[in-house]
C-alpha cells in the first residue's frame, strides 16, 4: 500500500510527539522511546510515499530517445521510428528546448529520406513536411547554422524527388543552400555528410561527383568519432551506409564491404546491412 505523504509524515511526528510525552512522566518509557526514535525517522525515507511530483506519469529523456531512435533505425522498424517522433514531439512541446527540436527535426528527415526508398510517398511527404516545420524553427532562432542549411538543402532534394516536375525550381534551390551551409561551417561533420550525400545523387551537369563525395564522407565519420559522436547514433550508422553505397557507385565494392562489416561490428542487428548492403557489395564482387 502507498501511504499519501503529508498523511505519513503527520502520524511520524504526532506518535513521536507522545513519545516525548510519555517520556517525561515515566522512566519505563525511555528505553522505548530511544529505540523507535532514529527507526520511525529512517521510515519516514525509506517507506514508499505518493507526492504530486510521484503521480505525475514518466516520460523519458532526451538521450534515452535518441538510443530508441538508434535501436529503430537498426532493426529498420519504422512504425516504431513513428512512435518516437510522437515522444520528441511531446519532449520539445514540453520543454521548448532546442536539442528536443533538432533532435525532431534529423528523426523526421531520417523516416522521410527511409520512406521515399520504400516508395511510401504519402509518409514520406507527411514526415518531409514535419521536418521541414521544425527545421523551419530551427533557422529561425539561428539563420546561418551550417547544419540546419544543410537539412534545408536535402529536404528541398527530397521534395524534388516526390515532384520531379519542380526540379528546374528545386534542384538549383537546394544547391544554393547546400553551398550556404558549406560556407557557413566547412568541416561540420552533418554538412560534409549531406554535401556528400548532394555530391554522390546529383547529376553531373548539376555537380554531382561521387568521387568528390568519398572525401566528405571520410573526413565526416572520422570527425565523428573522434568526438566519440557514433554512440547510440543513428545518424552516423546511416552515414557509414551512405559512405559504402558511395564506394559502390565508385566500383569500390571490396571497400564497401569492409565498411558494411565495420557498421555491423558496431550493430549486429542492423537490418539493412545485414539483408541487402553487405550481401549485394560480396555478390558484385565476385
Amino acid at each position: 500500500m502507498v501511504v499519501p505523504l503529508s498523511g505519513f509524515l503527520f502520524f511520524t511526528i504526532t506518535f513521536l510527539h507522545h513519545l516525548n510525552l510519555m517520556k517525561s512522566h515515566t522512566q519505563s518509557c525511555h528505553f522505548l522511546c530511544r529505540a523507535l526514535h532514529p527507526l520511525l525517522l529512517l521510515i519516514v525515507f525509506l517507506f514508499p510515499v505518493h507526492s504530486s511530483a510521484a503521480s505525475l506519469p514518466s516520460h523519458p529523456g532526451l538521450e534515452q530517445l535518441k538510443c530508441r531512435l538508434y535501436e529503430t533505425y537498426v532493426k529498420y522498424d519504422l512504425p516504431e521510428w513513428e512512435k518516437v517522433i510522437v515522444q520528441l514531439e511531446n519532449g520539445y512541446r514540453a520543454s521548448g528546448s532546442i536539442a528536443w527540436l533538432e533532435e525532431l527535426a534529423w528523426a523526421s528527415y531520417g523516416l522521410t529520406a527511409f520512406y521515399i526508398k520504400t516508395g511510401n510517398n504519402a509518409r514520406a511527404g507527411y514526415y518531409l513536411d514535419k521536418a521541414a516545420e521544425s527545421n523551419e524553427k530551427l533557422l529561425k532562432l539561428s539563420p546561418r547554422k551550417g547544419d540546419y542549411l544543410a537539412m534545408q538543402s536535402s529536404l528541398t532534394a527530397f521534395r524534388l524527388n516526390l515532384s520531379l516536375w519542380k526540379a528546374p525550381v528545386l534542384g538549383p534551390r537546394s544547391m544554393r543552400l547546400m553551398a550556404r551551409a558549406y560556407e557557413a561551417e566547412p568541416v561540420h561533420p552533418r554538412v560534409m555528410i549531406e554535401k556528400a550525400n548532394s555530391l554522390h545523387y546529383a547529376p553531373s551537369i548539376a555537380g554531382g561527383d561521387p568521387e568528390k563525395a568519398l572525401g566528405f564522407f571520410r573526413k565526416a565519420l572520422e570527425k565523428m568519432e573522434s568526438a566519440g559522436d557514433s554512440s547510440c547514433n543513428w545518424y552516423y550508422l546511416n552515414a557509414l551506409a551512405a559512405y559504402g553505397l558511395c564506394l559502390e557507385t565508385t566500383g569500390r565494392y571490396a571497400e564497401a564491404e569492409k565498411i558494411y562489416e565495420k557498421a555491423l561490428r558496431l550493430a549486429p542487428g542492423f537490418h539493412w546491412a545485414k539483408t541487402e548492403l553487405l550481401p549485394r557489395a560480396k555478390a558484385a564482387r565476385r
